[in-house]
């Protein structure tokens, strides 16, 4: 019997690679499932940032599978353990002016301000969650993308 993505009634095999934000799903379970159950072609991908509580919870106590995440952070500023970071993660590293999607210069409300460029405040936040303070980011090219994460045991019982 194949596994059936609940939405789309399709095998999982042939969904989308499966990508978690800061998720309460313990990554490295799933990735060993997808194994278990002889995908092995598949992948699991995480973005985990070091104070999120739903991910990786910023209490020691609680690193733990069994409790919320219990996800291997994957990047992020460690020294602000009580910043707000559970809605942080950015596809795309915010330029340094705000921009439409036709590359002109508009302002906070995205009207448009000619030659005058105006500094972007998504920036300053990605900064202050993912560059300024002390990290180990595990992606370089932008510290809130996931990184993949391999299965952790071999498929077993099958030839």
């Amino acid at each position: 019997m194949t596994t059936l993505d609940k939405w789309t009634r399709k095998p999982i095999r042939t969904t989308q690679i499966p990508i978690f934000y800061g998720t309460a799903t313990h990554v490295p379970w799933y990735a060993n499932q997808l194994v278990i159950n002889g995908y092995e072609g598949s992948r699991a991908y995480s973005a985990v940032h070091y104070t999120d509580f739903v991910g990786r919870s910023p209490a020691a106590f609680l690193w733990s599978p069994y409790t919320i995440g219990g996800n291997a952070p994957t990047g992020g500023v460690e020294n602000k353990p009580f910043m707000y970071s559970h809605s942080s993660y950015f596809r795309e590293t915010p330029r340094k002016y705000l921009v439409d999607e036709k590359g002109r210069n508009i302002d906070a409300n995205g009207n448009l301000t000619g030659d005058r460029k105006v500094e972007n405040p998504y920036l300053d936040d990605f900064n202050e969650k993912w560059i300024d303070g002390p990290n180990h980011n595990l992606n370089h090219d932008n510290p809130s993308l996931p990184v993949l994460v391999p299965p952790t045991r071999p498929r077993q019982g099958v030839r």
